[in-house]
C-alpha cells in the first residue's frame, strides 16, 4: 500500500473539518473508529488519496508533451504538413513544372517527386505520436486513480479485527473528500467493491501464471 505524506497540523485540521461537514461523514468516520480503524491515519490517507483523484486545475504542461507544443498544436501542423503535401503534389503534376524538373539530375527529381509522399507520412506519425502519448497517460492515471482507492479499502480491511472492508463508509468519506478538493463525484459503495474484487482476482491470475 502506497504511504501518504504527512500533514501539516492545520491544514489536516481543516481538511477534517471540511470532510466531516459533508452529510453522515461523522456517523461514517466514528463508525470506521468504533471497529478499530486510526481515525488520525485513515484522515491522512483520505487527503491523500483525494489529492491523487483530483485533476489538475493549474496551467503547467503536461510531462508527456513538447514544451511550447501542445498536442492541439501538433495536430495543426499535421493538417498543415497534409495541405502543403497537396499543394506540392498539384505543383509538381503542372507540365511547366514537369518540365523544368527534366534539368535536374535523376536522383534529384526522383526526391522531389516523392517529397508529398514524404510529407503525409510525416503528418500520419504526428498524429500517432500525439495518440500514444495520451493513451499511455490514460492508462497511467486510471491506474492511479485505481490504487488511490483500493489503499483505502485495503488499510480499512486489514485494520480492523473482522477484516471488513467497509465499502459503505469509505464510500461516504471519500465522496465528502472529493468535494472537498473540488471534485464532484459520488463513489458508490457497489463501485469499490467491484473495483476490489477486480484487483483481487487480477492478482490471483498473475500469481497462477507466476
Amino acid at each position: 500500500m502506497t504511504e501518504s505524506p504527512p500533514l501539516g497540523s492545520n491544514e489536516s485540521e481543516l481538511f477534517e473539518a471540511a470532510v466531516l461537514a459533508y452529510p453522515s461523514a461523522r456517523a461514517a468516520l466514528d463508525e470506521l473508529v468504533r471497529h478499530g480503524i486510526d481515525r488520525d491515519i485513515f484522515l491522512e490517507l483520505l487527503r491523500f488519496s483525494a489529492s491523487i483523484l483530483t485533476p489538475e486545475v493549474n496551467n503547467r504542461q503536461p510531462p508527456w508533451e513538447i514544451p511550447g507544443m501542445p498536442s492541439r498544436r501538433i495536430i495543426k501542423l499535421a493538417d498543415r504538413l497534409e495541405g502543403l503535401a497537396d499543394e506540392l503534389q498539384r505543383i509538381d503534376a503542372h507540365p511547366f513544372i514537369k518540365n523544368t524538373l527534366g534539368v535536374l539530375p535523376v536522383a534529384d527529381e526522383k526526391e522531389l517527386n516523392r517529397l508529398p509522399d514524404v510529407i503525409r507520412e510525416r503528418a500520419w506519425v504526428l498524429r500517432l505520436q500525439v495518440g500514444v502519448s495520451h493513451l499511455m497517460n490514460s492508462r497511467i492515471e486510471r491506474q492511479l486513480e485505481k490504487r488511490a482507492k483500493l489503499n483505502l479499502i485495503e488499510y480499512v480491511q486489514q485494520s480492523n479485527a473482522k477484516r471488513r472492508p467497509m465499502y459503505a463508509e469509505v464510500a461516504l468519506l471519500l465522496t465528502a473528500a472529493l468535494c472537498v478538493v473540488g471534485r464532484d463525484e459520488v463513489i458508490t459503495p457497489e463501485s469499490l467493491k467491484t473495483l476490489n474484487y477486480e484487483d483481487r482476482r487480477l492478482s490471483e491470475t498473475s500469481e497462477i501464471s507466476t
